[in-house]
């Protein structure tokens, strides 16, 4: 019976290693294919009269899923 809970252990373990495997691949491909967004060239640096707080405001705004 000890082997068995053991046996069913072991295989969930392997079950999330390979799984977490997988998720590092993923994440190594998309790293190494997709470029940053942030341009040396382009520096946004935002004006002295910037809002320091804001708001959003919305009237009249249904939504509904089909």
């Amino acid at each position: 019976m000890s082997f068995g809970d053991s046996l069913s252990s072991v295989v969930m373990q392997w079950t999330k290693l390979e799984t977490s495997i997988g998720a590092i691949g993923r994440l190594r491909t998309f790293n190494e294919s997709v470029e940053p967004e942030n341009k040396e060239e382009e520096e946004l640096v935002p004006t002295e009269s910037w809002p320091s707080r804001g708001g959003i405001e919305l009237n009249g705004v249904s939504a509904s899923y089909g």
